[in-house]
């Protein structure tokens, strides 16, 4: 029964179907189109459809390319120039921190204070000193000021690493002259390192006054005098030492922190050292001898007296004191 209903219809839309073709194709013929040419229209596609399908869809022209590479470069410029803006305020930065840095480090380098290599005529004030204090002594030796000079500016021409050390050796009767000597040499040293004023710029040491005295005690005492010399606002930059020799054996071990050549506890100031040779003998002509003859003077003072001093140690301190060593002459007339 299902056949039966659905037959007429399906044969009635084939019938108007192909009625359609059939009034298509004639009226194609009419016109003098192919059936070819008319399947072809059929399954064309429409661009003007299509075109109006895309509304959005622009055409590329050379105004348009043009105004895009315009705005690029003012893009890019943009960038650069915010990038410069940065790159300035950064360079600014860091050269106002190296300035203040730098003023900081050298203790105001337009004021007035220690000569330094930013002076050009550091070396100058150095030679000006020195010679003044050898009109005073004409009677020493060109090397004595030779070697002074020399580790005085080896300190001051640079970032000082560690202290001046000088040992001065004098026999018995030209102990004066040397003790005369150091003290003009100390208060020079304390103008050229410092700012303190000439006569009360020296932290002065003598071995004899510590002779008889405990060696733990005269070794406490001597470093808490250093200590607040050196630290005192304003500090003293020269410390003296006279008679080395004369002091406990125990306690010279103290002056090994202070004299370390990498390590030192102080490094801008100047240690100087006096030591009385008991020989009378006029001894070496050259004043390189006299290097070994100081420190076999000071091996026999001081090696097996103190069971904490061995034979090593009092090598190992010698080797940072003895690096400068000059030999004072007596002197007749000496001022001081």
């Amino acid at each position: 029964m299902r056949t039966a209903i659905s037959m007429p219809v399906t044969r009635s839309q084939t019938l108007l179907k192909d009625k359609d073709m059939s009034e298509s194709s004639a009226i194609d013929a009419a016109s003098g189109d192919s059936s070819l040419e008319v399947r072809e229209r059929y399954l064309k596609p429409n661009k003007q459809q299509n075109k109006d399908a895309h509304p959005r869809a622009k055409a590329v022209t050379p105004d348009s390319k043009a105004q895009y590479k315009k705005k690029k470069v003012v893009s890019e410029q943009s960038q650069y120039s915010s990038l410069s803006k940065v790159l300035f305020v950064a360079a600014l930065a860091v050269l106002v921190v190296f300035v203040g840095a730098s003023y900081w480090v050298g203790d105001g380098m337009l004021g007035s204070g220690k000569p330094s290599m930013r002076n050009s005529n550091v070396a100058d004030i150095v030679e000006e000193n020195i010679s003044s204090i050898r009109k005073n002594f004409p009677g020493q030796e060109e090397d004595l000021w030779v070697t002074v000079k020399a580790a005085v500016n080896y300190h001051i021409r640079s970032e000082p690493e560690c202290p001046i050390i000088l040992l001065f050796g004098s026999h018995p009767d030209a102990s004066k002259t040397s003790r005369c000597l150091v003290q003009k040499l100390g208060r020079t040293l304390s103008e050229i390192l410092g700012k303190e004023k000439p006569h009360d710029s020296l932290y002065e040491i003598d071995g004899e006054d510590f002779q008889n005295q405990n060696a733990d005690r005269a070794k406490m005492d001597m470093d808490r005098g250093l200590r607040k010399a050196f630290q005192g606002k304003p500090g003293k930059k020269v410390a003296t030492v006279f008679n080395l020799d004369y002091l406990p054996p125990c306690s010279v071990l103290l002056f090994h922190g202070y004299c370390d050549t990498d390590n030192a506890i102080f490094k801008d100031v100047a240690m100087i050292f006096t030591v009385t040779l008991n020989d009378h003998s006029p001894g070496p002509n050259s004043p390189k001898d006299w290097e070994p003859l100081v420190m076999e003077h000071l091996k026999k003072m001081w090696v097996d007296k103190c069971p904490s001093l061995p034979l090593e140690k009092v090598q190992a301190f010698l080797s940072r004191i003895t690096n400068n060593v000059v030999l004072v002459k007596r002197e007749e007339s000496t001022k001081c």
